[in-house]
Parts: structure tokens; C-alpha cells; sequence
């Protein structure tokens, strides 16, 4: 995406729509009386104590959380600290393979307003994140996925990207505090690393593997790191206009980063996400929407919008372009919040050799492709891509 200078923009006539719609927005987002002051306190979750910006009253309860994990089977939890978000601990899950085989390692990074905890089983079809955990373990590969900062059991601004480079970097040092557990035994050969995201998480495996790629021979993540998964990666997104897109940028993000307001685009409500109607009612119901974990196909705040965008023409323009490492990528061809294009623009653009890179276009398959009807046939492509990668370690 190119980028047009303030001063080749900004015309008189813009600059007084622009300051109309600061005025006018400060208006509505001035607080009153009405609005609910949220209470957080400090609590024990998992054995750590964090202080979770959900309220009291919304926060799910133990009882809760553990019909949450019915889906999850074998699900295990931890926290690291991020260094980037001033020491914010960050919840993980993970699953290890039965009787401690481990053929291989996987982190995975999930997208802006969701979390690692989104098992979902309907008509006895595991689907989302228990489709893809039971998938993992059945080829020995151990997985964990972390909580970004501000999601789901983590500590910080509830569904706001800062600055993008801290999540990047959030992301790197969790590989980094993976790899280095696996790395200890000195005696035993450690397992092969896969980085693996999803949408924004999706985006931000790009960077760590490539971060991965550049240390290989100096970083615990790159000296284990063998190769990237992706569904459905934010490479390029659907923008606004082009002018509706510089205001947004440039001027309102900036100003009011954790606001949504009344004029900000919806690049990907819920009839984007899925085309499973029962898989759409259930992230999107009354009680997963009360406990503030996820933000299921709801709009970006608008600093978390910026970041999005930022991070991804940082991978356009800087990452993938010597990008070599092998990768396979499942995307739906309905996806239309984050069209199939970036995936596509990925594979003709890196240096990855051809042997070595999958895009797999699911027919039909909106953005949440582990909750399509094809979503058996999707996780199949990444086991395939694994079981290859695996067989060239032994």
C-alpha cells in the first residue's frame, strides 16, 4: 500500500471536514453520568494472580471457566510476563502429547478480539480450536497459544494494539520462551519449531518467523525453527476509501486510539467471519459476549485498527519480500474482511522455493475457515504439510 504525504492530501476543504469530524466525535465520546465505571479487580486465575480489565460483575465465574474448557480436552495453563507491554503477564494454554512423545513444537498466535480458548463441538464435529489441538496431538506435535496483550485471560487494554511492534515482539518472545524449554536437555535432540497464527495472529507468525529466519544460529526460536501455518493471514485487508482511510490513519486513530466510533468501517461484522449459522450464534451469544474475553465481529477500536494496518504493510513491503522459509496457507475464497489476495501476493512475492510453499483456497469458506463446513478438509492440508516436515527430521 503506498502512502501519500500529509501535504498531498490535506487540502483547505479536507482539513475543515476533518476538524467537523474530530469536533463533532468529541462530542459523542464525552463521558457521562450514564456510563458504566468498570470495577477489575486483582484475582487468581490459573494459580497466578493478574488483574484482568473485565468487570466484576461480567468476569466468568470458576464454574464458568470450566465448562469453557469441556471442549478443550487436556488443556493446560501458565502465564509469561510480556517485556514489551511493561510486564503485563500473559496467559498461554498448551497440550502435550500423551506419555510426553513430542515430535515437534507449535505456537500459535489467534486474531484481534479473540483468544486461545475457543473450543466449539456441534452434531459431534470438533470444530475451531478444538479441531486443530486434537489435530496437532494425534501427530505428537505439542501446541501452545498464547493470550495477546489484552485478550482473553491476559492482563492490559482490553482489545487494544498499542503500538504493533510490541505484539510483534510479544510474539517473539513467547517462540523464544518455548523454544528455550525444549532446548534444555542438552542430551536429547530438541523437536522442530512451527510458528502458526491466524488473521492478525496470522500476520504476526510472518514476522516472528521471519525474525526466526534472520537467527537462526543465535536465537532459541531460530535455531529449532522449521516452518510457518497460516489460515487466513492479514496480509492485505478491505480499506476504506481512499480518503476516509488517510482521516482515519493519520488524524482520528491517533487522537482517540481506544475509541469505536459512530463513522468507523466494519471491515469484518459477523456474516464475515462464518457461514455456519451455529457456529456465528455461538461466539457471538449474550454469555460469551458478557464475559469479555473476545469481541467476536465486533468493530476494531481505532487504535487496533492502525496497528493492523501498520503491521501489515510492514509485511508487505519489508518482510515478505525475503521471506524463504517453507509455509503452507489455507484461506477461504469468501473472505472478504481479509481477502485471499494477501495469501496470494505472499506466494508470488517471497523467496521460499517452490517445493516448499502451500496456499490451499477453500471454496466458499468465509474467514473463520476451522469453523467452515470445510474445516476437516482445511486443518487436513496443514497435518499433510506437518507430517512432510516431519519425515524430513528423521
Amino acid at each position: 500500500m503506498s502512502e501519500a504525504t500529509l501535504s498531498e492530501f490535506i487540502t483547505p476543504s479536507v482539513a475543515i471536514a476533518v476538524l467537523g469530524i474530530i469536533v463533532s466525535s468529541s462530542f459523542f465520546f464525552k463521558p457521562t453520568s450514564a456510563m458504566t465505571i468498570i470495577k477489575h479487580s486483582q484475582r487468581t486465575v490459573f494459580g497466578s494472580k493478574v488483574t484482568i480489565e473485565i468487570d466484576d460483575d461480567c468476569f466468568p465465574t470458576d464454574k464458568e471457566i470450566e465448562t469453557m474448557e469441556v471442549n478443550l480436552p487436556g488443556c493446560q495453563h501458565d502465564y509469561f510476563e510480556s517485556k514489551s507491554h511493561g510486564g503485563a503477564k500473559l496467559h498461554y494454554r498448551y497440550w502435550l502429547p500423551p506419555k510426553g512423545n513430542v515430535k515437534g513444537v507449535a505456537v500459535f498466535f489467534h486474531g484481534i478480539n479473540s483468544h486461545s480458548g475457543r473450543g466449539f463441538v456441534v452434531d459431534g464435529r470438533k470444530l475451531s480450536f478444538s479441531l486443530m489441538t486434537e489435530q496437532f496431538l494425534n501427530q505428537g506435535i505439542a501446541l501452545y497459544l498464547m493470550d495477546q496483550y489484552g485478550h482473553g485471560f491476559s492482563e492490559g487494554s482490553r482489545f487494544l494494539i498499542k503500538k504493533w511492534e510490541m505484539n510483534k515482539q510479544d510474539c517473539i518472545d513467547f517462540a523464544n520462551f518455548i523454544a528455550e524449554k525444549y532446548s534444555a536437555d542438552s542430551k536429547k535432540k530438541a523437536p522442530p519449531l512451527f510458528i502458526a497464527g491466524e488473521s492478525f495472529g496470522g500476520c504476526m507468525a510472518i514476522h516472528t518467523s521471519k525474525y526466526c529466519q534472520d537467527t537462526a544460529d543465535t536465537s532459541p526460536a531460530g535455531k529449532l525453527f522449521d516452518s510457518m501455518l497460516l489460515t487466513a493471514p492479514a496480509i492485505h485487508a478491505d480499506l476504506p476509501g481512499f480518503p476516509v482511510y488517510q482521516i482515519l490513519r493519520y488524524i482520528i486513530a491517533p487522537l482517540m486510539p481506544t475509541k469505536r466510533p459512530f463513522f468507523m468501517p466494519h471491515p469484518i461484522p459477523p456474516e464475515r467471519i462464518w457461514r455456519d449459522q451455529r457456529a456465528m450464534e455461538f461466539f457471538t451469544s449474550p454469555q460469551n459476549e458478557k464475559w469479555g474475553l473476545e469481541e467476536a465481529g465486533k468493530k476494531l477500536r481505532l487504535g487496533t485498527a492502525l496497528g493492523c494496518v501498520v503491521a501489515m504493510e510492514n509485511a508487505c513491503n519489508h518482510v515478505i519480500p525475503e521471506f524463504s522459509v517453507p509455509f503452507c496457507i489455507i484461506h477461504g475464497t469468501q473472505d472478504d474482511g481479509v481477502p485471499i489476495a494477501g495469501s496470494e501476493f505472499m506466494m508470488e512475492t517471497c523467496q521460499t522455493l517452490e517445493e516448499d510453499k502451500e496456499l490451499h483456497a477453500m471454496d466458499g469458506a468465509r474467514h473463520e475457515v476451522f469453523c467452515d463446513p470445510l474445516a476437516e478438509e482445511a486443518i487436513g492440508h496443514w497435518m499433510k504439510f506437518l507430517k512432510k516436515r516431519l519425515d524430513k527430521q528423521s
